[in-house]
């Protein structure tokens, strides 16, 4: 359809959009299998589906799996199978605890492996065939179902005794800690049988096979002053769960280990936590090795101040985080950089090399042999599969969104700061000539980055005629540590000038109308826009969404609030204050409204509680927006209807105050 035909981007058009999630190729290199999801409106839930394809290019995909939330596909090292985590649909939607299923591809039997209280977190095959090693939360008796007498209301109390106590998404933590099991499967006709593998009051996760399967990996927090030293630790064990060693040394912050091909050395990837040992935020993580053995002090590969390796996959659930993947005697990696996230191999010494670069963003892959294959998006493409053999890429499947949409594109835009410091971001602009109202949308973290993906939340602005700025301020990432690391003990200051800046640099064009600018964010973000609207009276409008609105309760109530509020303010509970925005908000004059999500357990609830009631105790204009039953990312990954409804209050709100409608 030609684009002056198609109509704009709409709240709920987000439901019409499959995104592949990340690929998984067959022993042989000759198939990928993926799985592909999708929004359901009217389900209120998310499914995805399992998909096969050949790599070579020469057929169609084939669906395996349909009807339920299917995802992070695994092959047996002998091809013959697949594992993958199904979450079951009910009456009451997508049950959250995922179990592990295998399909058989002969057959194309399927058969359920686990049945855990709690879900299964992640898993992993053992390279030798008939085992798979997976985390899976072990809950105290008489807690969380265990005892089907007991409702949850009627639970005995939880004993409480550290800082860390809870977290977003997950609830409580240390009365189902996460523990590491064996499955051994049977064949057709016989029960599987799971070992428990690791035991005691500490989480365990993230295990890795040694080449030979007689000895697992894994990352685990055992020591006594875990809250005043944030490290996690690499532990061996042998597949039992004996002759336990630590081979790191509780320095470090580290993800995703794996063994080497030879099995003598360990390489992980991980950030140092600082002199104070708890100074862990807005560093840049790399490329480690340790032998195996534990003999020698790790060592870091990669430089410490341009390379940073993203830690996990950016995917939705915990069972798509992947460890290291070998290629060609070297490590594959995602590296932020700009605004794009490249695919890069890291050699044993340390060089990285760009596989996959460009104005995208490599999200999940794998590598068999000589074949690579990946998921990359594009800010118009929400993500197509690529298979790339010696260098050369070939598309094998991309999705098919709605000839009737029209989606904007981003166009790049560099400020300098009051300092002469350089600004990077784009516009997103609507058609027409304007001029057009704007939004200024700042990201959280702050230790993220906008760039070269596609956002329904953009294409919804964009699509109700607004010029979108997304800009990487300080503090964001893929612009080098001393980039992200400027605002720390000095958040709200470089940063927010350098988003002022970008909005005045952005307002030399005569498209855009300088009298209607609104201001919007989520988690720092929101924080970002309580402080700037609490600084300067230039927006017409601001929604702070989930923010960090005072530093010295969010330091006493978020799940990682005693170390990220000393990391951005300092321990001093003045400076907390002098940094905090609803300290300010008598100055407001800006009309916001306030998007709060009842289980945000990282910007808990209160924080926008107290602000809202001390801006309305003030007289100012505001609003506050409540989700139920959802936690920080609803943005992203909330129900379906929630995210359509927060769209919706979000345009109504500019459209009342930016337009006067």
């Amino acid at each position: 359809m030609p684009q002056d035909m198609q109509r704009a981007w709409q709240p709920a058009d987000f439901c019409s959009v499959s995104v592949s999630e990340p690929p998984r190729l067959s022993p042989s290199e000759e198939q990928v299998a993926f799985a592909v999801g999708r929004a359901d409106i009217e389900a209120d839930a998310y499914f995805s589906d399992l998909w096969l394809i050949p790599t070579d290019g020469s057929g169609p995909a084939k669906r395996l799996t349909s009807g339920h939330r299917d995802m992070a596909p695994a092959w047996s090292p002998d091809g013959t199978s697949i594992a993958f985590m199904r979450y079951a649909h009910s009456v009451s939607g997508i049950d959250p605890r995922g179990q592990i299923f295998l399909l058989q591809l002969d057959n194309g039997i399927v058969r359920q492996l686990t049945d855990c209280l709690l879900g299964v977190d992640s898993f992993t095959w053992s390279p030798r065939g008939g085992e798979i090693a997976f985390v899976a939360r072990v809950p105290e008796e008489g807690r969380y179902g265990t005892d089907p007498r007991v409702l949850p209301a009627n639970e005995m109390p939880r004993r409480i005794g550290t800082l860390q106590y809870r977290y977003d998404g997950v609830g409580y933590t240390a009365d189902k800690r996460r523990h590491i099991f064996r499955l051994e499967i049977g064949g057709s006709a016989q029960a599987q049988r799971i070992v428990q593998v690791t035991r005691g009051d500490h989480d365990n996760w993230m295990p890795c096979w040694s080449p030979d399967g007689e000895s697992l990996a894994f990352l685990s927090v055992r020591h006594a002053d875990s809250e005043s030293r944030i490290a996690q630790d690499v532990f061996v064990a042998d597949r039992a769960g004996t002759n336990l060693r630590k081979v790191t040394h509780t320095d470090l912050c580290v993800f995703r280990p794996t063994f080497s091909p030879q099995g003598d050395e360990i390489f992980f990837i991980a950030h140092i936590n600082g002199d104070n040992h708890i100074d862990v935020v807005q560093r840049y993580a790399g490329l480690w090795k340790v032998p195996a053995d534990g003999s020698r002090l790790p060592v870091r590969l990669t430089d410490e101040e341009t390379i940073h390796l993203n830690e996990r996959y950016n995917a939705r659930g915990s069972a798509n985080v992947r460890n290291l993947i070998w290629h060609r005697d070297g490590i594959l990696a995602e590296r932020p950089h700009r605004g794009s996230v490249e695919l890069v191999h890291v050699d044993r010494a340390g060089k990285v090399t760009t596989l996959v670069g460009g104005e995208r963003q490599v999200r999940g892959f794998d590598a068999v042999g000589s074949t690579i294959a990946c998921n990359v998006v594009t800010e118009r493409s929400w993500g197509r599969l690529v298979a790339i053999v010696d260098g050369k890429e070939r598309i094998l499947w991309e999705p098919t969104e709605s000839p009737s949409q029209r989606l904007a594109t981003i166009e790049p835009l560099e400020a300098r700061s009051s300092d002469g410091y350089p600004v990077h971001g784009w516009i997103a602009r609507p058609e027409g000539d304007g001029p057009h109202p704007v939004l200024l949308m700042i990201h959280g973290g702050p230790f993220y980055q906008h760039g070269y993906a596609p956002s329904d939340e953009v294409q919804a602005y964009v699509g109700a005629g607004y010029a979108v700025l997304l800009a990487n301020s300080r503090g964001s990432l893929g612009y080098g540590q001393a980039h992200s690391r400027s605002v720390i003990g000095k958040v709200f200051s470089c940063d927010a000038d350098d988003l002022l800046a970008f909005v005045d640099e952005a307002l030399k064009d005569t498209c855009l109308d300088a009298t209607r600018v609104g201001v919007l964010g989520v988690s720092y973000g929101g924080g970002m826009t309580n402080w700037l609207v609490g600084h300067t009276d230039r927006f017409g409008a601001a929604v702070s969404e989930c923010a960090v609105n005072d530093w010295e309760s969010f330091a006493l109530t978020a799940d990682i609030g005693y170390y990220f509020a000393q990391a951005y303010t300092s321990a001093d509970p003045l400076a907390m204050r002098a940094k905090s925005p609803i300290t300010y908000a008598e100055q407001v004059n800006t009309p916001v409204l306030v998007i709060q999500s009842e289980l945000d357990w990282c910007c808990t609830m209160e924080q926008g509680q107290k602000y809202y009631a001390r801006l309305k105790r003030a007289g100012k204009q505001a609003e506050m927006l409540l989700f139920p039953g959802e936690g920080h990312m609803l943005f992203e990954s909330g129900k379906p209807r929630h995210r359509v409804a927060r769209l919706e209050a979000i345009l109504e709100w500019f459209q009342r105050h930016l337009r006067g409608q």
